[in-house]
């Protein structure tokens, strides 16, 4: 599975938010797989995988779906939400 994270991963990785709470979220997607999602409950650690253009987080037995747009935001998220990718530090 970490195969899949070559290549097409590395423009995933970065952090991106977005929402307004008490939907906001943000989520931090790293070069060895794993993936930080923050929401106002806390931040829940998990791996990602890309399939194609979709990234998909794991936490726990949890799935969530998002699609990397060209323009580098992660769409079609829990409630339909857009998170734009932060500037890197």
């Amino acid at each position: 599975m970490m195969l899949t994270l070559g290549g097409c991963a590395n423009k995933a990785v970065g952090v991106y938010s977005g929402g307004e709470p008490p939907f906001s979220m943000s989520v931090d997607l790293k070069s060895n797989g794993n993936a930080y999602l923050t929401t106002v409950a806390g931040t829940e650690q998990g791996t990602y995988t890309m399939d194609g253009d979709k990234v998909v987080i794991k936490i726990k037995d949890v799935k969530t779906v998002f699609t990397l747009s060209p323009e580098g935001a992660l769409k079609d998220g829990p409630l339909g939400l857009t998170l734009k990718k932060e500037a890197s530090k």
